[in-house]
């Protein structure tokens, strides 16, 4: 009876207890500060905070957003970051894949913007993220249209989706030093104000 208690101790033991370097990271990104800066250019940030007291070492990321193809018109989008905008300690992790092109999503055709990611630098070289404020500002994004924009608004959104030529947001973070998926973790917000276009 005596060792059937310990056994079960063990067992409750290990089943419960998480060492520190499994702890899973939780974080908020965030969509704000949005202005029309020329009839055919629409620019907004993109931060990124830890919401927890460890520290989140960045490995990777590619976003995926959605967009009203209202907005351009005949015109084509073109997708770029802002010189100089990111806040990233390893600048080499900003994704520079661009792409804007349509999709699907409930039946109905959606701009999507593609950013692809980077190598992942390995661990120890990646951007630590920040726990101040809105965090680290991953860019200032700007969406440029070959003509003026339309009266109408952007409409941008947050996209996990990958079907249907959807492209997802997925981030990636060095924990016990792999590279880790840790997208479900993360909170995603627009503070957007998104105004007529024109």
């Amino acid at each position: 009876m005596r060792y059937k208690f310990w056994l079960i101790r063990l067992i409750l033991f290990v089943g419960f207890y998480v060492p520190y370097f499994y702890a899973q990271p939780h974080f908020t990104c965030t969509l704000i500060n949005d202005s029309l800066t020329a009839p055919n250019v629409y620019e907004f940030d993109i931060y990124m905070v830890s919401n927890d007291t460890s520290t989140i070492e960045l490995a990777g990321i590619n976003f995926g957003f959605l967009y009203n193809t209202q907005v351009q018109d005949t015109g084509t989008i073109t997708v770029s970051w802002v010189p100089k905008s990111s806040e990233l300690t390893n600048i080499s992790q900003l994704p520079r894949n661009f792409k804007a092109t349509i999709g699907k999503k409930d039946s109905s055709n959606v701009g999507i913007i593609i950013i692809g990611p980077r190598i992942p630098p390995g661990h120890g070289n990646g951007s630590i993220i920040s726990i101040k404020g809105l965090g680290t500002k991953i860019g200032r994004l700007r969406l440029s249209n070959s003509i003026n924009f339309t009266s109408a608004q952007m409409n941008i959104e947050w996209n996990f989706l990958k079907t249907k030529g959807l492209y997802p947001t997925t981030i990636t973070a060095y924990i016990n030093k792999l590279n880790t998926s840790v997208t479900s973790l993360g909170t995603y917000e627009s503070k957007l104000v998104n105004p007529v276009l024109k």
